[in-house]
C-alpha cells in the first residue's frame, strides 16, 4: 500500500491510499461522513488479495484532503465530490489504460458512485452501500434510472439504519434498485447499520463486493 496526492481539476489536493498490483482490473473507493479512506481499508485488501489494483481517496474537506471542512459545506460544494471521483478515476486510467475500472462507495460516497457510473456507461461495474434518495442534494434517485443495460450496481442496505429524513436505508435501498437501469443486486439487511459499519456485523460482505466485482 502507497499514499499518493490526486488533484482534482479545481486544484483540491486529495490524499488517497493506493494498493497497486499486476492487475487488469482496478477498484476506487468513496467513503462515507464522516470517514476516510482508511475505513475500506480490509475491504482493499482483500480486492488486492484477489488480483485487483484498488484506489480509496479522503473526499475534499476529509481527512488528509485539502478543500476546508465538510461540516461546512453548502449543498453546491458537496455535489463536488464528483470532481474528486473524476481526478481518482482519471489517476486509475493513467496507471491501467487496458483494464476495467470499477468503483464503489458508502453513503454519500455511494451515491456519487451511482452519480459517476450514470455519468460513464463503459464502467460496468458499480456497488452502493447504504446510498441514499438524496444526500445533500445528490439525488441518486435521478441518477440510477441512468445506468446502461451493460452496467451492473449492487446495493446492500439495513433496515435498522434510520436517516434523518425518517426513512430508513433498507427501503431506499430498495427504492433504488426498482428504479435502477442496467443489471442489478441488492443485499438487505435486517440489522446492521450504515455504510461500512455494516462489515462489523456482517464481514461476509466482504466476500460478496469481491465476488461480485470478480
Amino acid at each position: 500500500m502507497q499514499k499518493t496526492i490526486i488533484t482534482t481539476e479545481d486544484n483540491v489536493n486529495l490524499s488517497a491510499l493506493w494498493w497497486p498490483a499486476e492487475a487488469v482490473r482496478s477498484v476506487l473507493l468513496l467513503h462515507m461522513m464522516p470517514a476516510t479512506k482508511e475505513s475500506w481499508t480490509e475491504l482493499a485488501e482483500k480486492l488486492a488479495q484477489a488480483g485487483m489494483n484498488v484506489l480509496a481517496i479522503d473526499l475534499r474537506g476529509h481527512g488528509e484532503s485539502q478543500g476546508g471542512d465538510y461540516k461546512e459545506f453548502t449543498p453546491d460544494q458537496h455535489q463536488q465530490y464528483i470532481l474528486d471521483a473524476e481526478a481518482a478515476m482519471e489517476f486509475l486510467r493513467r496507471h491501467y489504460a487496458l483494464g476495467e475500472i470499477f468503483l464503489g462507495g458508502a453513503s454519500i460516497g455511494a451515491n456519487i458512485a451511482i452519480k459517476y457510473m450514470a455519468k460513464h456507461p463503459q464502467v460496468l461495474k458499480g456497488f452502493a452501500l447504504s446510498a441514499g434518495l438524496d444526500y445533500y442534494g445528490v439525488k441518486a434517485i435521478d441518477d440510477i434510472p441512468k445506468l446502461q443495460p451493460t452496467q451492473n450496481i449492487f446495493l446492500a442496505a439495513a433496515r435498522d439504519d434510520i436517516r434523518k429524513s425518517g426513512g430508513d436505508c433498507g427501503k431506499m435501498a430498495e427504492e433504488l434498485y426498482d428504479a435502477a437501469g442496467g443489471k442489478k443486486e441488492k443485499l438487505i439487511f435486517e440489522t446492521g447499520g450504515h455504510g461500512t459499519d455494516m462489515f462489523v456485523s456482517h464481514p461476509e460482505l466482504y466476500d460478496k463486493i469481491v465476488e461480485f466485482l470478480g
